[in-house]
């Protein structure tokens, strides 16, 4: 709907284009179009409206507003949309796949399809080009990003034309570094735009121009996603139990087992002899499940030991963070 406003601004005028949905008006108009705007000397601009011929024969209806003494025909612009979409190859991300190498480092490389459309609300002539811009961003606000891109420069805004109803796709290279952190899905986020919103087609506001998507790890288990670990979890020491101390003839007439033949000293107990400097924990972690994601192995000690060194015996498929 067009509204005309002749005695606005100081009596030169001005029109009002108001939108509607779902068979209603919207209260906000969507453009304004004042007088003072275009040729100079109009005066009562929008004392008339006609909105019913199209002069230039492109689909759509023209407006011609009246003023004081002249007339104006304004062109009507085709309203477009930009559809965009990615998908990846793979569609996950295979953290047990290192395919390529980057820095000296084994990584998984992967690539991201963008695919760009356009679409016509209204009428539009089946030659009209569309110029649009867009640029897609990797999500990884962080110093050591997960995913990094072979060829930064497409990361800046590209440029290409389109016909109403065509399509064309550009594969994004990329890959995936050693990390600890599955849970969270790498994010892909796709910005377009029109290259001059004054010229051309007009972008329909109602659509929108970004759009994200995430790109989650493969976990390497069931169908659901979800993993059952079954972890498993067994120590040992070099350490003598009481029970193996005091076995000993000459340690056997000590206080201490004296003490345990009493039943004042707990089997799980440890011995740690005065002359002795070190002693070893060995333990075993065993995952018997599907894959165990943040496990973590909580180590303690009482104060009168202190920490010496770590040796991991067996790496397979796990990540040790001290």
């Amino acid at each position: 709907m067009v509204v005309g406003a002749p005695l606005e601004d100081d009596h030169r005028g001005a029109i009002y284009v108001f939108f509607s949905q779902r068979n209603r008006i919207l209260r906000k108009y969507k453009q304004r179009i004042a007088a003072i705007d275009m040729a100079s000397g109009l005066r009562y601009f929008g004392r008339s409206i006609h909105g019913s011929m199209d002069m230039d024969e492109d689909g759509l209806v023209d407006l011609a507003v009246g003023s004081l003494g002249a007339a104006v025909l304004l062109w009507s612009r085709s309203v477009v949309r930009i559809h965009a979409n990615i998908r990846f190859e793979p569609s996950k991300i295979n953290i047990f796949v290192k395919d390529c190498e980057r820095g000296g480092k084994d990584v998984t490389c992967m690539s991201a399809v963008v695919c760009l459309n356009v679409t016509a609300r209204t009428a539009i002539p089946p030659t009209q080009e569309v110029a649009i811009t867009y640029n897609t961003t990797i999500g990884e606000r962080r110093f050591n990003p997960r995913a990094i891109m072979d060829e930064p420069d497409k990361l800046l805004f590209q440029n290409l034309t389109l016909l109403s109803g065509e399509e064309t796709c550009q594969h994004i290279y990329f890959y995936v570094m050693e990390t600890t952190d599955y849970v969270r899905p790498i994010v892909f986020t796709v910005a377009v735009a029109l290259q001059d919103p004054d010229q051309g087609p007009a972008l329909d506001d109602t659509w929108p121009t970004t759009v994200r998507t995430e790109l989650p790890f493969w976990n390497g288990c069931d169908e659901d996603d979800r993993c059952v670990p079954g972890l498993s979890l067994q120590s040992t020491t070099d350490l003598l139990s009481w029970r193996q101390f005091c076995g000993n003839v000459v340690h056997s007439r000590g206080v201490m087992c004296r003490r345990l033949s009493e039943g004042g000293a707990e089997g799980s107990e440890r011995v740690m002899e005065g002359s002795r400097r070190r002693m070893v924990v060995d333990v075993r972690l065993e995952n018997r499940g599907e894959n165990a994601y943040g496990a973590r192995l909580n180590i303690t000690n009482t104060p009168n030991l202190r920490f010496s060194s770590l040796i991991v015996k067996v790496r397979i498929h796990s990540a040790l963070d001290l």
